[in-house]
C-alpha cells in the first residue's frame, strides 16, 4: 500500500513539472501562429526566405544540416534534450507564390526551451518583417 502512494505522489510530482507548450500565447497570438504564411512574387519569397535561414541559424538549438531553396532544417535534437530543433518549407503554388511552414520541436516530454509555439510565432512575424519593408 506505500508503494501505491508513494507512486501517486510521485505521478503527481512529475505532473507538475510538465509545461505544457504554448500556454503563454494570447488567443490574438495563437490565431495568429494558426494563420498560413504565404509570399507572393520572387522578391517577396527571396526576402523571407533569407530571413528564415538567418532566424533559424541564430534561434535554433542546432546547427544547420540543410538549406537550400525549399527546406531550411538542424539536426534532430538529442534524446531528453530541450533545445529546439526547427524545419522551415517553402512549398510552391504556381506563379511564383509560396506556403512557407515553419516547425520547431525538441526530445522531452516536459517541454521545450524556448517554447516551440512562442518561437514559430517569432519566426513568422521576423520572415512578415523582410516582407513588409
Amino acid at each position: 500500500m506505500k508503494k501505491y502512494f508513494l507512486l501517486l505522489g510521485l505521478s503527481f510530482i512529475l505532473a507538475g513539472c510538465a509545461t505544457q507548450q504554448g500556454a503563454s500565447l494570447s488567443p490574438t497570438d495563437r490565431a495568429e501562429l494558426e494563420k498560413p504564411l504565404y509570399c507572393e512574387g520572387e522578391s517577396e519569397c527571396k526576402s523571407m526566405w533569407e530571413r528564415a535561414m538567418f532566424f533559424v541559424s541564430s534561434n535554433a538549438g542546432y546547427k544547420m544540416q540543410i538549406a537550400n531553396d525549399i527546406l531550411i532544417e538542424t539536426y534532430n535534437p538529442t534524446q531528453y534534450d530541450t533545445k529546439l530543433a526547427m524545419r522551415v518549407t517553402k512549398e510552391p503554388l504556381g506563379n511564383g507564390n509560396y506556403h512557407i511552414v515553419t516547425t520547431a520541436w525538441c526530445n522531452n516530454v516536459f517541454g521545450c526551451t524556448p517554447d516551440a509555439y512562442v518561437m514559430i510565432l517569432k519566426a513568422k512575424r521576423y520572415m512578415k518583417q523582410g516582407a513588409e519593408t
